[in-house]
């Protein structure tokens, strides 16, 4: 059997159909941890792009999206300084939504 590498997310690959593969990759509807939810916060404030950061965190970037709404509060006025994301306020979010 050939092994490839893959540089796409760093996955590996057999070249058979028959073979077992060995991937790092995120998998599709898992949940974010609050760590991730950190990742998330930090990139986020060192001015990273949706895209970025999702590469980062090894999710889609509308998975950021919508966990940078879920975590930041609502403007209530249009003075003073705009609200900012926080993980441990999108993971209190995400546990209420799931009662």
């Amino acid at each position: 059997m050939v092994l490839r590498e893959i540089i796409n997310k760093g996955a590996i690959t057999m070249d058979h159909i028959h073979s077992n593969t060995i991937e790092d990759v995120r998998t599709p509807g898992r949940h974010l941890s609050l760590e991730e939810r950190g990742m998330i916060q930090a990139l986020h404030r060192q001015g990273l792009s949706l895209r970025n950061i999702a590469a980062a965190v090894g999710c889609a970037h509308t998975t950021v999206f919508y966990e940078l709404r879920r975590g930041t509060p609502d403007r209530k006025s249009k003075h003073g300084r705009a609200p900012q994301y926080m993980a441990k306020r999108g993971q209190k979010a995400y546990a209420e939504n799931r009662k």
